[in-house]
């Protein structure tokens, strides 16, 4: 009888997690309290990160644009400050490409995760049909093309 390799039963499925971008945007890249369970859940269970290659570009735009609100916060929190005690503190933040910068680190630190998963026709054919359909995330007002193309 020849070997045909380990048993059957040694081939076990992983499980695969596909995190929203709002939900990646809400904890910072997936390093808020939650953020960091959810990783250690998944590398507990020998599981995998799902990444559609076409939520990168908006993973960053979000992060950016996550960025820019706090920021934003900080210096509207400032010159409160300053119209209270008649002075404003200097703090250094973050430039635009520091932002960027970090945000490339925290996607390269998941990298061992993540299941890169390709865009295809297909994908695009099942996301409208979703839409015309009407069938979630869609509803009869509300198409949501990008979403359903990640689902």
């Amino acid at each position: 009888m020849q070997n045909s390799g380990p048993p059957q039963y040694l081939h076990r499925r992983r499980d695969c997690v596909v995190v929203d971008t709002n939900e990646l945007r809400s904890s910072h890249l997936l390093n808020s309290a939650m953020g960091a369970a959810l990783l250690f859940a998944i590398q507990q269970q020998d599981g995998r990160l799902g990444w559609p290659d076409i939520i990168e570009d908006e993973i960053r735009k979000q992060a950016m644009r996550s960025a820019d609100e706090a920021i934003n916060h900080v210096r509207d929190g400032l010159r409160v400050l300053e119209m209270l005690v008649g002075w404003r503190p200097d703090p250094r933040l973050p430039l635009k490409e520091d932002v960027d910068s970090a945000i490339s680190r925290r996607i390269a630190e998941l990298a061992p995760l993540p299941i890169r998963v390709p865009y295809t026709v297909e994908h695009a054919r099942a996301a409208l049909r979703r839409v015309n359909e009407e069938t979630p995330p869609n509803t009869s007002k509300s198409q949501q093309f990008k979403d359903s193309a990640i689902w």
